[in-house]
């Protein structure tokens, strides 16, 4: 994901917000916080990255996503390239879905920078634990240098994780 949204970012300014479902694998990792992080630093924006509540939520991507793997159902796939072509004609009626084709240099490799992006997940300013299944608003915002907001709920107040340096005991 985090490979679609950077190359995007080129011409934001002021604050943006994001709304992804609850999937820690694809929307709530430390990739995806990585190059937020650098991202809002970089542009001197504000980032808002909200959650939906888990199984109260319906998006387009997710109707776009059952009619696409409908489509799939009765076809013989012999290609990789072929993905593009059923994903376009997967639409039956209106506009055809617009297929953007990646190479291989298109994606970044933010698993690298998110070691000393941020280096502390774990803690936050007051060294308790965070829970990032129960975060529901991460905020990404140049001036907390690098540090990360973030809500258990969207009424709370934020809480401060110190992404870029490392919170907890040292060793002797």
């Amino acid at each position: 994901m985090s490979s679609t949204v950077y190359p995007k970012s080129a011409a934001i300014c002021g604050t943006i917000g994001m709304f992804s479902d609850t999937c820690a694998g694809q929307n709530r990792n430390v990739n995806l916080c990585a190059m937020l992080v650098h991202m809002a630093s970089m542009k001197k924006i504000i980032i808002d990255h909200i959650y939906t509540e888990k199984g109260h939520s319906q998006m387009e991507c997710d109707s776009v996503h059952s009619t696409i793997e409908r489509s799939f159902k009765h076809q013989n796939v012999y290609a990789p390239s072929d993905y593009y072509v059923f994903v376009h004609s997967a639409r039956r009626q209106g506009t055809p879905y617009r297929v953007h084709v990646m190479a291989t240099g298109d994606f970044y490799d933010f698993k690298t920078a998110a070691k000393t992006l941020v280096r502390n997940r774990n803690k936050d300013d007051d060294g308790n634990n965070i829970s990032w299944l129960r975060v529901k608003w991460f905020q990404y915002d140049p001036n907390e240098n690098g540090a990360v907001l973030f809500k258990y709920d969207y009424d709370d107040e934020f809480r401060r994780m110190p992404a870029t340096t490392t919170v907890g005991r040292r060793r002797k």
